[in-house]
């Protein structure tokens, strides 16, 4: 994902310096995108991660990941769109539930850049 965004980027701007943001899953994707465009040299003059969810450990990182909480999150998803049909409902859930699988088994680049977490408040 990461190499994709970065060649979207460079169509529009082919050279630092560079501001990236994501929010969420999205965070993990900004994380590696900030670190190859500083390993290739660019400058990155801040990586900005909002409500980014990030274990170190793969094993932390799976036992923090549970049917429970993929229902949570489709739960959550469910009541912020206009409803959704069963099958619909359905594949989100897999979506999720695969997104959440591969962050389990990510191990991401090492980034020293200027960076910065936006938690909410709230984190219900």
């Amino acid at each position: 994902m990461a190499e994709h965004y970065i060649s979207v980027i460079r169509a529009i701007q082919p050279h630092g310096p560079f501001v990236i943001s994501c929010y969420s899953f999205g965070g993990i994707v900004a994380l590696s995108i900030a670190s190859k465009l500083a390993n290739a040299g660019e400058t990155v003059i801040r990586l900005i991660l909002f409500d980014t969810y990030f274990v170190s450990g793969v094993q932390e990182l799976e036992s923090s990941y549970s049917f429970e909480w993929a229902q949570c999150v489709i739960d959550a998803a469910i009541a912020h769109f206009p409803p959704m049909s069963q099958d619909q409902e359905q594949e989100l859930g897999v979506e999720i539930w695969k997104n959440t699988r591969l962050m389990s088994h990510h191990d991401p680049e090492f980034y020293d850049g200027p960076t910065t977490l936006v938690t909410p408040e709230d984190h219900s």
